[in-house]
């Protein structure tokens, strides 16, 4: 039987969740840019004080349920906080997907919401196929963010 190089495979998935990673956490920077758009066009920090609240939960909870490491899971480059101890109990660009997308709908602006929510489901997939994150933060991140949205008052 052929031998199969295992360490020149894992290295190219590495690479490929290292660029996916990247690209990921760019557009969650894009909730920076839409919270400025809706503070100037709309009037409303509704969705920058969701996000906030997100980021604020995120902590709470990481610091409540540090969990080991899954074994299958895929080390990035990038992961922070450097350590074996998987940190954050819940998935927070999962949750800020969801939160823009859900705003974005609430708004008018509907196909780009659709947008959010495949790449959302997208990054889902990768975030529990390289054990980034257990189903179950993927879950609570989406519950969170939709929970939040409809429970911060919307005339901030």
């Amino acid at each position: 039987s052929p031998v199969i190089d295992t360490t020149r495979r894992c290295d190219a998935l590495r690479l490929c969740n290292d660029s996916f990673y990247s690209v990921n956490t760019a557009l969650c920077g894009s909730v920076i840019v839409w919270g400025g758009f809706r503070i100037a066009m709309h009037e409303s920090a509704h969705v920058v004080v969701c996000a906030l609240l997100v980021y604020f939960f995120r902590a709470f909870c990481g610091f409540c349920t540090a969990l080991p490491s899954p074994k299958e899971f895929t080390k990035l480059a990038v992961d922070w906080p450097p350590s074996e101890r998987f940190f954050f109990f819940y998935s927070g660009h999962t949750a800020i997907f969801a939160l823009m997308a859900i705003d974005m709908a609430a708004v008018g602006f509907g196909k780009l919401s659709l947008l959010f929510h495949f790449l959302n489901a997208l990054q889902i997939i990768r975030l529990v196929g390289t054990r980034g994150h257990y189903s179950i933060d993927v879950i609570i991140g989406l519950y969170v963010a939709y929970s939040l949205y409809y429970l911060v008052p919307a005339n901030l």
